[in-house]
């Protein structure tokens, strides 16, 4: 919930903790992003947001130094195709967004 209020501004609220867990990495411009070389983890935490609370109106992402992250907000049902255009459009992709979107995709095709 933490990452949630400094990167994004939102309040939420935890509601589960999948039991899934990756060993993430770190996107550095120019890097060699291969797994194998880091040791970080990242569990998935599944939270509500509720839009109609006054700390959620105006939220204020509280970046570190040297954190670029642009925030906006966007219907789930369109999170793949949305995703796509932005990379087209030069964005980069969290791969847990991403990886996220795909599944949303496989469930609709497959009927999950």
């Amino acid at each position: 919930m933490r990452e949630l209020l400094e990167e994004t501004g939102y309040h939420g609220k935890a509601t589960e903790t999948s039991y899934l867990m990756f060993n993430g990495i770190a996107f550095y411009e120019n890097a060699n992003v291969d797994p194998g070389f880091t040791n970080t983890n990242t569990k998935c935490i599944f939270c509500d947001v509720d839009m109609n609370d006054k700390r959620n109106q105006n939220p204020k992402p509280q970046l570190d130094e040297g954190e670029h992250i642009e925030t906006f907000k966007v219907p789930l049902a369109n999170l793949h195709d949305e995703l796509k255009k932005l990379e087209s459009e030069g964005y980069a992709i969290d791969a847990r967004v991403a990886s996220f979107a795909l599944g949303l995709e496989a469930a609709k095709k497959y009927g999950l």
